[in-house]
């Protein structure tokens, strides 16, 4: 089996202090080659779903998942009206939670303020669901 060039990148994933040693001793260039090929450098790439970055913080991956989640809790906004609640019940448990949910073992350690935002998305589909006002209290 060959590789193709075009499609393998190389991602160097790092921690603090490692990034930290490399800065001290200057600009560290890493080339990689196979048969002769220059692979590129990626700072972050989607793989089975699932954005990874360089630094493991997701941040990249919670941005696409919200802007994915904000798209599908504006239909049900727009249709809940013609909804009954089971049935908006029934359009987040079978679109939205498993949006929400896929990978969610691999990214859930992302930083707090990442986890904030969908928790805030997760609030409003509640809201929406249950018909409440935008701005009413949750538990």
């Amino acid at each position: 089996m060959s590789i193709n060039d075009e499609k393998t990148k190389f991602m160097l994933i790092s921690g603090k202090r490692l990034e930290k040693k490399i800065l001290e001793k200057g600009n560290m260039d890493i080339a990689v080659k196979v048969d002769d090929t220059q692979i590129t450098e990626v700072n972050c790439q989607k793989l089975l779903g699932v954005t990874i970055d360089n630094r493991l913080n997701y941040e990249e991956h919670i941005d696409r998942l919200c802007r994915k989640l904000s798209k599908q809790l504006g239909l049900l906004k727009h249709i809940s009206p013609y909804l009954k609640k089971q049935q908006r019940e029934l359009y987040f448990n079978s679109v939205i939670k498993p949006t929400m949910m896929y990978g969610s073992v691999i990214w859930d350690n992302c930083n707090a303020e990442c986890f904030q935002r969908v928790l805030k998305l997760q609030k409003r589909a509640a809201r929406i669901i249950l018909d409440a006002e935008k701005m009413a209290p949750s538990i």
